[in-house]
């Protein structure tokens, strides 16, 4: 029957695929454009308050365990140790690392019954 309307069987079917081919192009431009989108919109995000205030809790921190900022600045020698204390307490501070005193570790053996 389909021979009397001079249409072929391969006519409707390649007709058929010619539809499906060009759906399926249709959905890879659709999902490739929302996937392009996507990818840059994140390029263009608004700055956030998080990315104003980077680092500001560090800097808030430093400063507030600075004694005196200027310090720095003073080139006076420093009064508190002579120089016999403080000579003495560095050559502690130097042999606290060479000294071989106990380094084992003490253990305690718990039996159990």
């Amino acid at each position: 029957m389909a021979e009397s309307n001079g249409f072929s069987g391969d006519v409707l079917s390649d007709s058929r695929r010619i539809k499906e081919d060009t759906m399926l192009i249709r959905c890879f431009i659709l999902i490739g454009s929302i996937a392009a989108l996507l990818i840059f919109s994140g390029c263009g995000t608004k700055e956030t308050m998080l990315s104003r205030n980077w680092g500001s809790s560090f800097e808030s921190a430093k400063q507030s365990q600075i004694l005196n900022p200027e310090a720095g600045r003073n080139l006076e020698p420093v009064v508190g140790l002579d120089d016999q204390a403080a000579e003495n307490n560095m050559e502690k501070y130097r042999q606290g690392f060479t000294d071989e005193t106990s380094n084992d570790l003490d253990v305690i053996i718990i039996k159990s019954r």
